[in-house]
């Protein structure tokens, strides 16, 4: 790694890594199920690196960044997809209040 950039984009593809389902699994194909399990993704790497969210730089896009963008693919609809992102979001904001106020 010879620059910052660079370092951030390694830090937050592998932060992503734990986020994305390992390749050799898949999201369960009901929408609830498949929410859940990124949300709940979502919150256990969010738990174990909290410091990700004082990462204020856009980094460039890794394989794993990647991988987590093409998560929204199976959802069957827009409406659905934003849901999740909804979540997910939902989920991300309480844990920035839950570090934010030790809670």
């Amino acid at each position: 790694v010879r620059t910052k950039d660079e370092l951030l984009t390694v830090v937050v593809d592998a932060f992503l890594g734990e986020v994305v389902l390992p390749p050799s699994q898949r999201l369960p194909r009901h929408w609830r199920p498949a929410i859940t399990v990124v949300a709940t993704r979502s919150r256990d790497a969010l738990r174990r690196h909290p410091w990700i969210l004082d990462i204020t730089d856009d980094p460039k896009i890794g394989p794993n960044a990647m991988r987590h963008g093409h998560v929204g693919i199976g959802f069957a609809t827009i409406g659905t997809l934003r849901f999740g992102c909804g979540v997910v979001r939902f989920v991300v904001v309480g844990q920035a209040r839950h570090r934010r106020d030790g809670w």
